[in-house]
């Protein structure tokens, strides 16, 4: 008989024994009423117990015996697998966090192989574009996602690391689609913190049916309260053209924008320019960056003091 077949009857014998246990301690309480066949009764049941848990004992620590230096191998050699498992994990573990950080980093080189993709592609379909279909009311800046679908792996190997569909934190864009298609770089984490702050003001326009409104900030856009909102800090973006820490603005159907103000300004202080007002003031970063201005309200300079405003009809 193998050893795991000896331990499955002495199993089977002890589930048996434990039931007639069970029997005989029902009857010395409940139903028998001399009491010192009740007090002998139960003495046999207890005297069987440990017998039997001894005996039980004794069967599996001679079968373990007879398998000792077979579970011993077996063990050390489990131990060196599971060091090697482990080492595995380590190394795989090192692995994502070092690509991790190379997605989110807008390499200049990335940006080119993608132009250089999508002129290959133009020329090859007569000034196609390859883009995914977005609505004709789509902002200018979110409106023209490039669709590596079509230039993989004809016109590249694969879309770079940085770039959403391959893990990474950029969304290629292609803008000046008519007249000049050039691709940029849409960071999404821009939009991540704009959902958190769309579903707290949705939950509380629910209640209270308006946004809480704060100041205007221009005609039509406002700035928001957001204590109201369950902040206690205002919420921002991270600039990816300045680093700096940019706000939010709401207009009046609820939407809600970044405010490129701070990052304009500087732009227009550093670098010459044509524009006056009335003109949209927003293509100076993207000529100047490899970002575009995602969720931003077109902006123009100020007639008197010539600084970014709010570009309002």
């Amino acid at each position: 008989m193998s050893p795991a077949l000896a331990k499955m009857w002495i199993a089977i014998a002890s589930m048996v024994f434990m039931f007639i246990s069970v029997g005989f301690i029902y009857l010395s309480r409940y139903k028998v009423k001399m009491k010192w066949l009740r007090f002998l009764l139960a003495l046999v049941v207890h005297s069987f117990n440990f017998r039997r848990h001894h005996h039980h004992f004794r069967r599996i620590q001679r079968t373990d015996t007879a398998i000792g230096k077979k579970v011993g191998k077996m063990k050390r050699i489990a131990r060196l697998l599971l060091s090697c498992i482990c080492l595995a994990l380590l190394s795989g573990c090192l692995y994502p966090q070092e690509r991790l950080k190379q997605n989110q980093i807008p390499y200049k080189d990335q940006v080119a192989a993608v132009q250089s993709a999508v002129d290959e592609y133009r020329k090859a379909t007569g000034g196609l574009l390859p883009i995914k279909t977005r609505d004709m009311n789509t902002p200018m800046y979110l409106k023209y996602p490039v669709d590596f679908q079509k230039l993989v792996p004809r016109y590249m190997q694969e879309p770079p690391g940085n770039a959403y569909e391959s893990g990474g934190v950029f969304q290629y864009m292609i803008i000046d689609a008519e007249t000049n298609p050039t691709v940029k770089l849409l960071d999404l984490r821009l939009a991540e913190r704009i959902r958190d702050l769309k579903l707290r003001l949705s939950m509380y326009t629910d209640k209270h049916k308006y946004p809480p409104f704060q100041d205007v900030v221009a005609p039509g856009v406002f700035t928001l309260d957001y204590k109201k909102l369950g902040y206690k800090e205002p919420p921002y973006v991270v600039s990816p053209f300045s680093g700096n820490n940019l706000p939010f603005v709401i207009d009046g159907n609820g939407e809600i924008y970044i405010d490129y103000r701070s990052d304009l300004y500087a732009a227009l202080k550093k670098y010459p320019h044509h524009y006056k007002p009335g003109d949209d003031i927003r293509p100076i970063l993207t000529d100047h960056s490899l970002f575009v201005p995602a969720y931003s309200l077109p902006y123009t300079i100020d007639t008197k003091t010539n600084e970014p405003i709010f570009f309002t009809k």
